[in-house]
């Protein structure tokens, strides 16, 4: 009998300690951007591409919409994310409606993961979605900030 109270005791403790650490891990949901600027074309053109995630919290599951416009770019992308430790993983879902090149992405590829790296800096690590100019871009490096409270994504 004391070994099952023992054992009731040690499940209802478990139990406590994860939803403590649930109700302290930091929230992602929000609005994040980042302007990428590229140079200038050969025209003068500037290249700037602005881009933008809004991530949700629907239960213990994030959702985030990424959309990227600008310089020959216009991107709209759902995705599913999970939380690592202090990274939030972006996972493609889907295409939506204003996504220029639909397929692109194969579901359950990783897109990027956003690092909280101490104080309100954010570390980007590029996966399969990178800035248009990727080869001025540093892997991991701090692209995105925090805006404002996020939307519900479409």
């Amino acid at each position: 009998m004391t070994s099952l109270r023992a054992a009731a005791l040690l499940i209802a403790a478990l139990a406590f300690a994860g939803a403590a650490r649930a109700e302290t891990a930091p929230d992602w949901s929000g609005r994040y951007g980042y302007a990428e600027t590229g140079g200038r074309t050969a025209g003068g053109t500037g290249i700037v591409v602005t881009h933008r995630i809004a991530v949700t919290r629907e239960g213990g599951q994030y959702r985030a919409e990424i959309t990227a416009s600008g310089y020959q770019t216009q991107v709209q992308i759902f995705a599913l994310g999970t939380v690592l430790g202090s990274k939030l993983q972006l996972r493609f879902e889907r295409d939506g409606d204003e996504q220029m090149f639909k397929g692109r992405y194969r579901p359950g590829a990783l897109l990027l993961e956003l690092e909280r790296a101490g104080g309100r800096r954010i570390v980007t690590h590029w996966g399969a979605y990178a800035p248009a100019t990727t080869e001025r871009f540093r892997n991991p490096g701090a692209y995105f900030k925090r805006e404002e409270p996020a939307a519900t994504p479409r």
